[in-house]
């Protein structure tokens, strides 16, 4: 995910610069990320190791775009040597790992932040749902698809794998904005036969966010999160 990060560190020069990148297994000398935006050596250095990069005393800011279940220790290595840090969502697996980094970051003086990169696009705002809907729908749908699984660690049965970490996120953070904390959720989770068979998600999940009346509206409702398969070559699952 540097790859996407990148772009606006190299945008915004008055506010960050790009002091290095960590690649343990570098395809060129000069690494991925300086071949692909055509860095020197002199504008990003490479690191081999996590400790290289920790020791760095000019390093203020770190950011993490590593498969999720290895974001608990990173942050924490992170946080510990005295950095700041940008990370991929989820923050962790677990409730209680980002909790624990959270009192970690407060403990440090440092920042633990997650760009939300989908609200850039266009949302809509509690108003103008309840003017498109219907003032008494009971039912407001978010809607996710997939082409197919992409072959990535994203697809395996590893901790946070699964499009429930990953579309999800994204789905369940633009409700939260609209809506707040919901009372109730109720969730389903399918494999349809497509990928691993132990990642219970596979690729199709259904997630009911439960609202009581005069919270975010003046009568109850259920926020539905839906993501499932969109194939252009067969028939629909």
């Amino acid at each position: 995910m540097l790859t996407f990060h990148v772009p606006f560190i190299i945008a915004l020069p008055s506010l960050f610069a790009l002091h290095g990148v960590l690649e343990r297994n570098p395809r060129t000398p000069a690494g991925t990320i300086c071949d692909e935006f055509r860095l020197s050596s002199s504008d990003a250095k490479l690191y081999r190791t996590l400790d290289k990069v920790l020791s760095d005393s000019e390093i203020e800011l770190v950011l993490i775009g590593t498969p999720n279940d290895t974001h608990y220790a990173l942050v924490k290595a992170s946080l510990e040597a005295g950095k700041h840090v940008l990370m991929d969502k989820p923050v962790t697996p677990s409730v209680q790992e980002a909790k624990e980094l959270g009192e970690l970051a407060k403990e440090r003086k440092k920042v633990v932040c997650i760009p939300e990169s989908e609200m850039g696009s266009r949302l809509f705002s509690v108003e103008e749902i309840v003017g498109l809907t219907g003032k008494r729908s009971k039912e407001l749908g978010f809607d996710r698809y997939c082409i197919g699984l992409k072959g990535t660690w994203k697809d395996e049965p590893r901790p946070a794998a699964g499009p429930i970490f990953d579309p999800g996120v994204h789905l369940t953070d633009q409700t939260l904005c609209l809506f707040g904390r919901p009372t109730k959720i109720t969730a389903f989770a399918s494999n349809l036969g497509v990928g691993h068979p132990n990642v219970d998600d596979n690729v199709n999940f259904t997630i009911h966010m439960h609202y009581p009346a005069r919270s975010a509206l003046p009568y109850s409702f259920t926020a539905i999160l839906h993501a499932h398969p969109l194939s252009v070559r067969s028939p629909q699952i």
